[in-house]
């Protein structure tokens, strides 16, 4: 080998996993200079400037946030017949669920090993307000049926900015009477655009030539959307540094809230941990027989920036990213992430699995086999339906322990460091998509290859460190398969 090929070969090693290597970087680098920060005197002024790339990144990903979905989902649908559609949505539903239940098996199974319960726990952080708990009436029944106004929105418009739920009234003069009502909150309603998306790009597809010229300017929209993404990612770097740093210099004392919890924070990082690096592997190797390590450190830049932006639906953008570096067929990434991030929340139910037990430890509640399937069941159910932003598995945890007679007033303790363990959680929801578009690919390798394709531009993936052309990919070729592998 002469010196040439060694050059070669030590560039594409570089180029390949710059952005993977940045990232990283730029995560510890935020930390240690959030602690350098907190040693010294520090004032508000130092604080904003610090923080601010990383409030403009986090921005940045939430405006691209609802193109991307709608866009990518009409793309991707559009381009597959609605046999074809219906298929591979029904293997990623049946995916999701089944992984999403069986990480809310391990999380019981971690719970009942290491018993993170204390109730001494209690007495440490009784500063910890418990009015920051929102009471909930809420019942499952409730959300599932409020789920369900949301897949089908009366407004296409309004769902841009509220999504409809159901909520209990105090009655005027009563202690414990409430009126049940329909209202709205604020929030972009996902799941129903969502919905629309795919129904719209169905009948596009169904339409055929008719169609096409829609079809057409859907794609290209498309296509400057990944433009753009392909520009952001490159300042994820600098944004990871600053949201990092900032929380780092937010909270005011990180030992004494991971020396009185550090057995919950464990158990939830082992759960995590186990199913990242065993978990999804194995399932990988299993379907694919092909490395898994490798496709893993291509996808770990969006785990990366899931961990620092704290949620899998702002990560998405730099979720498509990895998933065209990496080679997965456009029509599954764009059909499958976005679902993901709405209805995959594998880490989201560990955690809740984990959290329910820990509170009835914490309370000497006996559990029997029958309480640790509600516990699964319910963490499988409301994961489904928990909004991919910070902290929003916490105002679903009430169900769960309503339903196994916990005291509610014990989430508080769970505020304290759900900033963490949040984040945690979140780098398994954004590899969850990952491995799953991957799988489903796989399993929708002969739909894909019987497609016709629907457009009469060169259909084609190229990506390299400073541009990528993203187009609807057709059969790979021999060459494409090779560099896949």
């Amino acid at each position: 080998m002469d010196i040439r090929e060694i050059v070669r070969r030590v560039k594409d090693v570089v180029s390949s996993n710059a952005l993977l290597a940045g990232t990283i970087i730029g995560a510890v680098s935020g930390f240690l200079l959030g602690l350098l920060l907190k040693r010294f005197q520090h004032n508000e002024v130092i604080t904003s400037l610090v923080g601010y790339p990383g409030e403009l990144f986090m921005r940045a990903l939430q405006l691209l946030i609802i193109p991307v979905v709608v866009i990518s989902l009409i793309a991707g649908s559009s381009s597959l017949n609605i046999k074809t559609n219906g298929k591979i949505a029904l293997r990623t539903f049946l995916y999701f669920l089944l992984t999403s239940l069986a990480n809310a098996a391990l999380g019981i199974s971690l719970a009942i090993m290491f018993q993170p319960g204390d109730s001494s726990i209690k007495a440490e952080l009784t500063d910890i307000s418990t009015a920051t708990i929102e009471e909930r009436k809420n019942s499952l029944l409730d959300n599932f049926l409020d789920m369900g106004r949301q897949i089908v929105p009366n407004n296409i418009f309004t769902s841009f900015f509220e999504m409809p739920v159901t909520v209990y009234k105090k009655r005027p003069g009563a202690l414990d009477e409430y009126t049940k009502s329909l209202d709205s909150r604020r929030g972009t309603n996902a799941i129903g655009l969502i919905f629309y998306a795919l129904m719209f790009g169905t009948f596009m597809s169904i339409l055929e030539e008719k169609a096409k010229p829609l079809r057409d300017v859907i794609q290209a929209v498309d296509e400057v959307n990944m433009k753009t993404i392909s520009s952001l990612i490159w300042l994820t770097p600098f944004g990871v540094a600053s949201l990092i740093c900032i929380k780092v210099i937010e909270i005011e004392d990180m030992g004494q809230l991971m020396s009185s919890l550090a057995m919950f924070i464990i158990t939830v990082f082992v759960g995590i941990t186990i199913y990242q690096i065993i978990g999804m592997q194995l399932l990988y190797f299993i379907f694919l027989r092909k490395n898994p390590f490798k496709f893993y450190t291509g996808v770990l830049p969006a785990a990366v920036t899931g961990f620092a932006v704290d949620s899998s639906s702002a990560a998405m953008p730099v979720t498509l990213r990895c998933m065209d570096e990496v080679g997965i067929d456009t029509r599954i990434s764009h059909f499958v992430v976005p679902i993901g991030v709405i209805c995959n929340m594998d880490g989201t139910a560990l955690f809740i699995s984990i959290a329910s037990v820990f509170i009835a430890q914490m309370n000497s509640i006996p559990l029997g086999s029958g309480d640790y399937i509600t516990i699964g069941i319910s963490a499988t159910a409301v994961s489904i339906a928990t909004a991919g932003a910070p902290s929003a598995s916490l105002t679903l945890l009430p169900i769960i322990l309503n339903a196994i007679g916990a005291p509610l007033e014990d989430i508080a303790l769970l505020f304290a460091i759900d900033w963490l363990c949040d984040r945690m959680r979140t780098t398994n929801n954004v590899l969850g998509d990952c491995y799953a578009a991957a799988i489903i690919e796989h399993w929708s390798h002969d739909e894909l290859s019987q497609q016709p394709i629907k457009s009469d531009r060169t259909n084609s993936i190229k990506v390299d460190t400073l541009e990528m052309t993203q187009v609807l990919p057709h059969e790979p070729s021999g060459e494409e398969e090779r560099t896949k592998s």
